[in-house]
């Protein structure tokens, strides 16, 4: 993990205890892990549809807009800059390490997982990378076409 990164995992029973509190509902736990994306992003949707084909049987990919506040603890703003893996047991990972995660999970390959969780450097490059492309998604997306 990189020096400033959370691991979040979080305990249903008390997210829905604090959700009374504050009138927002959390989800209880789920069986299969959640990619959720930005919508409104056509990079993304290209990228989603790609993932789905490799990946979609074993993990559930829903855009930020559907999802809209059940997941309290990502912002808005989180959502727009990277994709978010919500595992069943409520671990949130987000940006490359959400996607090592997904390929892991969906795919059965964890190498750049592996990788990722071993090598800091790996790590911060990947990240960095990640940052890079989604803050030129319109320039990446005439790349990837």
């Amino acid at each position: 993990m990189l020096k400033g990164q959370m691991d979040v995992t979080i305990d249903f029973k008390i997210v829905q205890q604090i959700s009374k509190n504050f009138l927002v509902e959390s989800p209880p736990p789920f069986g299969r892990a959640l990619m959720v994306w930005d919508g409104d992003c056509q990079f993304c949707r290209g990228w989603i549809n790609r993932w789905k084909q490799s990946m979609g049987e074993k993990i559930d990919f829903l855009t930020s807009q559907e999802v809209g506040r059940h997941f309290w603890e990502i912002s808005e703003d989180s959502y727009r800059r990277a994709v978010h893996l919500i595992e069943g047991n409520g671990r949130i990972s987000r940006g490359a390490e959400a996607v090592f995660r997904a390929y892991a999970i969906g795919a059965g390959k964890s190498f750049f997982l592996s990788v990722y969780r071993r090598v800091p450097v790996f790590a911060w490059l990947s990240e960095w990378f990640y940052s890079l492309v989604a803050t030129n998604r319109s320039f990446f997306s005439r790349m990837t076409r």
